[in-house]
């Protein structure tokens, strides 16, 4: 019991559990994206995060006694503690002043980082800085960054070679995700093993190891390299600039200048050779060279970010709210936007600066920022004073990792895993910063402090301490269980809804919200399961199923991000219902929080026009056909209005669109029979 109860035995197991989530995070996944793929690796993060952080309080508190002289918070007065307590302060600002608090609180859809899991992921500095303080302990959590780095890379090269054999949905076209969900966010993650590698390369003395950590290397690289990516590809020649000039800066005064210049020329000839002639083998070239020169991304990248702006002009100092981009970004997005890219709204501005600045406003850019830069001081640091050529090398690999990530931020946002990758490595910053500053921690015995380890536990504090992390971790392992529940049945629901077995998947659906009442996205789920049964049903029974879609979708509206698809489908129940009154009120309140959706858009127009409006309908037409040309609805509602408003020009240029590409759609036969017989009156 004495051994279990030491310092460094708690140290060891918050490790442990550490590797597990650098290890199990990405590797975790199911085969759906996005949303789907998110919740294993969140049940993951707080199957392992609880115990972690339970087991690093309990290392504080013994700490806190044996080694701090009577300041019990001394271990956490750093620069980057601070920097990070004001970071879990703007984002408790934002959630309380958040346009949506209860979207704030819980998570978004499509990311599900709440803001309790965002504390959690900030808190895993305090976990890693806590647990581990010794220079071997640094380079294992380094080495289970680049093992993990590789096995994620292999899968997503076999996705690529080997689609058929691997179940590989293209869904990015020939763009690589692996475990990721997404291209994007595969590269990100992987910039942070790449030159970790590098740095281990150069740090072991063994032939064996350097030619493991060289080949890991270039599948780290060409599994970046395959998610096409052109961010990530800016982040690798960021970071080979940075790994190139810290590492030259050291090396230049332990040998010749000349003979220097001419290894570092000769191994990235060698690199660079390597590189091209194996994306020529393996027929990438042309494929890189149109991903390269394609004009599409950045033109909505611009757009993307030209909109954002709009959005921080209305709350510039603590932003829109945690999660809530998409609930306040959607009505401000712009028609061009929503043309290049028709029916997609975003829950990120893709550029993790401009997310700070939206989400957060001013203060949570700023210490943001802050962070970063007090890292790359840190960095810097380490690398100039080069206490010793292993050292210097993981110190000089961390900093290329560093700039890699932030240049490809400009580009990208973080979800789960990549923050579980920057707050762990920013700490692994903090402890190498620390073994160079000679202020680490003993990791002996309790007894050797002259405090027996059953003192430190006999008074009310350990016993309350004790008490409190028990209840911590079995409440956290309630809400494991419960969300695990109610994801198991809302994906059976969604496998019976792919069969057309509505019933069965309103069934299920139920039984899901039963473990999960909070989550939004499930009651909107219940809500298109009880519509979709309500057309195969006829009478009261149709009609009892509508209402109760009205009813989840109420419930949902409460904490889910896309209420513009809840407000159309609730008012597409109450027209099926009769209630023309309240489906024009829902139409109209979906079209002011989406005014770029289509289909809403034509919903409204539709209703419109039955009251005769067909001015009012016209304008709304114009931009549903703007925003979505190849919508065949917009089109006929659109040349019916022009006919009975008496635009015979509109009306024929509609029909002649409708010829050539929806000839044989009904409701544009209908709108032509209604030309013809008006125009043969005229």
């Amino acid at each position: 019991m004495d051994t279990l109860l030491k310092p460094g035995t708690f140290s060891r197991w918050v490790v442990c559990s550490l590797y597990l989530l650098i290890i199990g995070i990405p590797l975790v996944y199911s085969k759906g994206l996005l949303g789907n793929y998110q919740i294993p690796k969140l049940l993951l993060f707080w199957g392992l995060f609880s115990p972690a952080a339970s087991f690093t309080v309990v290392l504080f508190f013994l700490r806190s006694r044996l080694y701090t002289e009577g300041d019990p918070f001394k271990l956490l007065k750093s620069p980057m503690s601070i920097l990070l307590l004001l970071q879990i302060g703007s984002v408790i600002l934002s959630t309380i002043l958040s346009v949506n608090p209860h979207v704030s609180w819980y998570g978004s859809g499509a990311r599900g980082i709440g803001t309790l899991t965002m504390i959690s992921l900030i808190a895993l500095y305090w976990v890693i800085t806590g647990s581990a303080y010794r220079m071997e302990q640094a380079v294992g959590i380094i080495k289970v960054f680049v093992v993990t780095g590789t096995v994620v890379s292999l899968y997503g090269i076999l996705q690529k070679f080997m689609p058929a054999q691997v179940g590989f949905v293209a869904s990015f076209g020939d763009r690589i995700y692996s475990t990721m969900g997404n291209p994007e966010f595969l590269a990100n993650l992987l910039l942070y093993p790449l030159f970790m590698n590098a740095g281990l390369f150069l740090y072991t003395k063994r032939n064996a190891g350097k030619i493991a950590y060289a080949s890991m290397f270039m599948i780290t690289l060409l599994a970046i390299i395959l998610t096409y990516t052109r961010g990530a590809w800016l982040g690798v020649v960021a970071g080979m600039v940075v790994f190139s000039i810290l590492y030259i800066r050291g090396a230049v005064e332990r040998s010749g200048r000349r003979l220097l210049w001419i290894r570092i020329a000769a191994v990235t000839l060698v690199l660079v050779i390597t590189v091209v002639a194996s994306l020529w083998a393996l027929g990438l070239k042309d494929g890189l060279i149109e991903r390269a020169s394609d004009p599409f991304s950045g033109k909505v990248r611009l757009l993307l970010w030209r909109d954002t702006l709009s959005l921080v002009k209305q709350s510039p100092v603590v932003g829109s709210g945690h999660e809530a981009f998409r609930v306040a970004f959607t009505p401000l997005k712009s028609a061009q936007l929503a043309r290049l890219e028709q029916g997609l709204n975003y829950d990120n501005p893709h550029n993790n600066y401009l997310a700070f600045l939206a989400n957060y406003g001013i203060i949570g850019l700023a210490v943001y920022a802050a962070i970063i830069l007090l890292a790359a001081g840190y960095i810097l640091k380490m690398v100039a004073e080069r206490p010793s050529p292993g050292y210097t090398a993981l110190a000089t690999a961390l900093g290329a990792s560093f700039a890699a990530v932030m240049a490809h931020n400009l580009t990208n946002f973080d979800i789960l895993p990549t923050y579980v990758y920057f707050y762990l490595f920013l700490g692994l910053v903090e402890i190498m910063r620390r073994v160079q500053d000679g202020s680490t921690l003993p990791d002996d015995d309790v007894e050797a402090a002259g405090m027996p380890w059953r003192r430190l536990f006999a008074d009310l504090s350990g016993l309350a301490l004790i008490f409190l992390l028990i209840a911590y971790i079995s409440f956290n392992g309630v809400s494991v269980y419960r969300t695990y529940m109610c994801s198991r049945y809302i994906k059976l629901a969604e496998n019976e809804t792919a069969m057309l077995r509505y019933e069965n998947a309103l069934q299920y659906g139920k039984q899901a919200m039963e473990y999960l009442p909070s989550y939004g996205r499930g009651w909107y789920s219940l809500s298109q399961y009880s519509y979709n049964l309500a057309g195969l049903r006829a009478g009261g029974e149709r009609d009892e199923l509508l209402r109760s879609a009205v009813k989840y979708a109420g419930r949902a509206q409460v904490n889910y991000d896309n209420s513009e698809s809840l407000l159309n489908l609730t008012a597409v129940c109450y027209h099926r219902l009769g209630d023309y009154d309240k489906a024009m009120e829902y139409y109209v309140q979906s079209v002011s929080q989406d005014p770029n959706y289509a289909v809403n858009l034509a919903n409204l127009a539709a209703m419109l026009m039955q009251r005769g409006e067909y001015g009012q309908a016209l304008t709304l037409l114009e931009r549903a056909v703007y925003v979505s040309p190849g919508y065949i609805r917009a089109h006929v509602l659109r040349g019916t209005a022009g006919l009975n408003a008496g635009n015979m020009a509109l009306a024929e240029e509609e029909a002649g669109f409708l010829s050539k590409n929806a000839p044989h759609d009904n409701g544009a036969r209908i709108f032509f029979k209604d030309l013809k017989r008006i125009s043969s009156v005229r």
